[in-house]
């Protein structure tokens, strides 16, 4: 391969990783917004605490972990949010 060609693979590698980097600060600021407009009561039945999760997502997207944040989110009080949200649209 000549120079031309590893260029062109790096420019690629350089455009995909950047492509990666909007998607993962995507996530980040999706799970964020997800946090702030649920109300407080479905916090308090779901059992989790909406500022630590806020302070969560912040210091690791400073950290440079927001997306681990972001899927611990999604993983863990995500599914109880929406289960308490269902429970308290029926009641």
């Amino acid at each position: 391969m000549d120079s031309s060609g590893i260029a062109a693979l790096g420019g690629l590698l350089i455009l995909g990783g950047f492509i990666v980097a909007l998607a993962l600060m995507a996530f980040v600021v999706w799970a964020f917004v997800d946090v702030l407009r649920r109300p407080r009561q479905q916090w308090a039945v779901a059992g989790q605490q909406q500022a630590l999760w806020l302070v969560a997502l912040a210091v690791g997207t400073v950290m440079g972990v927001g997306a681990v944040a972001a899927l611990v989110y999604v993983l863990i009080p995500l599914p109880r949010l929406r289960e308490a949200g269902r429970a308290t649209q029926l009641a």
